[in-house]
């Protein structure tokens, strides 16, 4: 009897650091991105957890960062020391009705930024899905959009300072690996 007693106590003293597994995804109604789709870049190995991210996005934005680790959403890996940020959703009948899509964000940056001297702006409507990249020719963080009838996925590239032609290069190419299932 003391002896059930003795693996109940510790049974239950050791549930709070068992309670502190790493987290890598957060946010309502937000899938795994393996769920909605793959790219080459993004597998288990790559994925970082929450706190690794926040860690990260401290150092790359620097004063400017201001979220706490709570406020994040989405999932998060690291490639070739670019931090990539993931939110994928799936469409239901209700939130298409809602969602207005890629293309109105597209025809809203094109039109209400100065595309041509300070933003890249690439809007692709192909067979299967749509993209959307878009940043600031000078920033440290880029975007990009992607979905088809089924999911939503909106991603942000983060680059460390010195870096910034590497992402961009990088962007266009995550985006052209990313097969829907």
């Amino acid at each position: 009897m003391k002896t059930i007693h003795i693996y109940i106590t510790v049974l239950l003293l050791s549930l709070p650091i068992l309670g502190q597994a790493q987290t890598y995804i957060q946010g309502e109604d937000f899938l795994p991105f393996s769920q909605a789709a793959t790219s080459k870049y993004l597998n288990p190995k790559t994925q970082i957890s929450l706190e690794e991210a926040f860690i990260k996005l401290q150092e790359i934005e620097g004063d400017e960062f201001k979220k706490t680790l709570s406020q994040l959403r989405g999932e998060y890996y690291m490639v070739d020391s670019m931090m990539i940020s993931f939110s994928c959703s799936e469409l239901s009948t209700l939130r298409k009705l809602k969602y207005r899509g890629i293309h109105y964000s597209y025809e809203y940056i094109k039109y209400g930024f100065d595309t041509a001297e300070y933003w890249h702006i690439m809007y692709k409507d192909l067979d299967t899905h749509k993209t959307l990249v878009y940043y600031s020719r000078k920033s440290q963080v880029l975007f990009f959009d992607l979905e088809n009838d089924t999911y939503s996925i909106m991603g942000t590239v983060y680059a460390p300072e010195g870096k910034i032609s590497e992402a961009q290069e990088f962007i266009d190419k995550l985006v052209e690996s990313i097969s829907f299932k």
